[in-house]
């Protein structure tokens, strides 16, 4: 009879406990933004139940060791080992709702975080929330200066800094000439985050110089993927000059080269009598006067 009692009382306890629980789940923000830590509870609680305290405990980067932080009552709030007023509570005690709203959130406070519900006579019922923190990514596309030759070079890198998780990046294939390669690399940094580059290769000719690539960047904090276009350069200096007499009193002289070239002019023929600004050389024009 006492046995049977026993097991009676057990089922009893085990249906509140299945009426009433404690909803949170998973929370993931960008770095800087507000998090909301939801913690409320669920279901009917039996007559003889009352909420008596909602404590938060975390488990971070930062504190490494299990850490109670919060504690709330019908009465007040408060902060266990220190303040920090990046922390808001967002709930209502009467509500049984102990979210949590954590602002400017930094790497730091990744991690897991525990909200625990203690009522009166059953004891607690707790959830955890894990808190993922992104880190989008600072993108760029950097010219190699390739000079003109015939073996094939780093003509660009295209790069995805400090990102978390890990962005990828690629050179569009489509858009780039059938002679050119590209490879990745991958640099992990200290706090969590990590830098993604991609580096384009071909043959610095005037085949290619002038064509346009698309560096392709893609993350989970990006809505959509990032395009970088880039004009492929190619560098070499003037190979052939060309002096053409345009008018009576007008010489051009041409080349072409990238940069582009430095003309300077000079002449025993000049004038006394011309303007100095009519006379003066502008880039491959010279004027004459008499």
């Amino acid at each position: 009879m006492l046995h049977l009692l026993n097991l009676l009382m057990l089922a009893m306890a085990s249906s509140r406990h299945v009426l009433a629980q404690v909803t949170g789940g998973s929370v993931t923000v960008e770095l800087g933004v507000s998090a909301t830590l939801p913690c409320k509870l669920a279901g009917t609680l039996a007559k003889d139940e009352t909420l008596e305290q909602i404590s938060w405990q975390r488990l971070t980067k930062e504190k490494t060791k299990l850490d109670n932080f919060f504690t709330i009552t019908a009465t007040a709030f408060r902060f266990i080992n220190g303040p920090d007023k990046r922390f808001e509570y967002a709930g209502r005690f009467s509500d049984h709702d102990g979210t949590l709203r954590l602002h400017d959130v930094s790497l730091k406070d990744e991690g897991t975080y525990t909200c625990i519900l203690t009522f009166f006579p059953t004891g607690n019922k707790q959830t955890n929330i894990p808190l993922r923190v992104l880190v989008p990514p600072s993108t760029s596309v950097m010219d190699e200066r390739p000079v003109l030759g015939d073996q094939d070079v780093l003509l660009a890198t295209c790069t995805a800094a400090g990102s978390k998780p890990q962005a990828n990046v690629w050179w569009d294939s489509k858009a780039l000439q059938s002679s050119m390669t590209q490879n990745n690399t991958l640099i992990s940094h200290l706090n969590g985050t990590s830098t993604t580059v991609a580096f384009l290769y071909g043959r610095p000719t005037k085949h290619i110089y002038g064509s346009l690539a698309h560096c392709v960047v893609s993350h989970e904090a990006l809505t959509e993927n990032t395009t970088l276009p880039f004009t492929i350069q190619v560098y070499f200096a003037p190979e052939e000059v060309k002096i053409t007499q345009k008018f009576p009193n007008v010489i051009e002289c041409e080349s072409t080269a990238n940069p582009n070239p430095t003309f300077t002019w000079s002449s025993a023929l000049v004038s006394p009598l011309c303007p100095k600004s009519k006379g003066a050389p502008k880039g491959g024009i010279f004027a004459i006067c008499w």
